[in-house]
């Protein structure tokens, strides 16, 4: 099977009261399969974070992407935030006698939605000039045509770890604003709930230049000898992205929420959790 982008690593966000078109790839045991087309076997539910019924059993028509198979699942508007709304999936693989599959998807309902990656290969360039050479190797062991194919979509796919590096640190800071928030202030009602993914407010061009060192840091490490110690140019110049992620994540500053969900800040607090990296090494 050739390579495929499947984009499917970012945790799945819904925008509150619009309805959304989600992707899923059916797989078994790690493959990507082929799924029957009997009709009423593919099919998908909706649930909110207490189990209740959001959205009944609705059939699923596969797609086909370079010999396997993709669903487009429709989720209708949903208007509460929340954390943890689940998608439960049932499909078939086709000609093999498999049992029919249950795949369990979690997603949230958000007020600023993170979306697609922001950096580019004209970001990569304008940080690091001779970076074109790396994307060409990178896309073309993917199966790319050497050149402006191989760069662009390797770049892409750079942009898409970088992007899901981000997306893990801003987690972590809300789960630290979180418990911070409970342990120094007296609970009040519909106050804790502040801090989470939902309400938080996406600041993306400050984020961008931790989405951006991620990025390149992906693309050193995929072509590093030794990553952590290593001598060659790759090894060294991830360990220098990965630092400089670091050293711009913390420059961030403290992360805002919209408590009265109206699209506009209504809290930070001014030390959300920052995550530092350690390298041991040997004298």
């Amino acid at each position: 099977m050739v390579y495929i982008r499947e984009l499917d690593d970012l945790p799945w966000e819904v925008r509150r009261s619009t309805a959304t078109t989600l992707t899923y790839w059916p797989k078994v045991d790690g493959r990507n399969v082929v799924v029957t087309s009997d009709a009423g076997v593919n099919r998908f539910e909706v649930y909110d974070p207490s189990g209740g019924l959001v959205q009944g059993s609705t059939a699923l028509t596969p797609t086909t992407v370079s010999g396997v198979s993709r669903f487009s699942l429709s989720v209708p508007a949903i208007s509460t935030l929340d954390e943890r709304y689940q998608v439960r999936v049932y499909f078939r693989e086709t000609g093999s006698g498999t049992p029919e599959q249950l795949d369990v998807r979690l997603f949230d309902v958000v007020l600023w939605p993170f979306g697609g990656p922001q950096v580019s290969l004209n970001d990569m360039l304008e940080q690091r000039a001779d970076v074109r050479q790396r994307l060409n190797e990178m896309g073309t062991r993917l199966g790319y045509a050497a050149g402006d194919a191989a760069q662009e979509y390797a770049a892409a796919i750079c942009a898409v770890a970088g992007r899901i590096a981000l997306e893990a640190r801003v987690r972590d800071a809300v789960v630290q604003d979180a418990r911070s928030h409970s342990e120094t202030t007296a609970p009040r009602v519909g106050v804790a709930a502040r801090y989470t993914r939902p309400a938080l407010v996406i600041d993306r061009q400050r984020l961008k230049r931790v989405e951006l060192y991620e990025a390149l840091a992906h693309l050193y490490r995929s072509q590093a000898l030794q990553p952590e110690d290593g001598t060659d140019p790759a090894s060294a110049a991830y360990r220098l992205y990965r630092d400089q992620s670091g050293v711009a994540w913390g420059q961030v500053g403290p992360l805002a929420y919209d408590a009265g969900e109206t699209l506009q800040p209504s809290g930070e607090l001014s030390d959300p959790g920052r995550v530092t990296y350690r390298t041991r090494r040997q004298a």
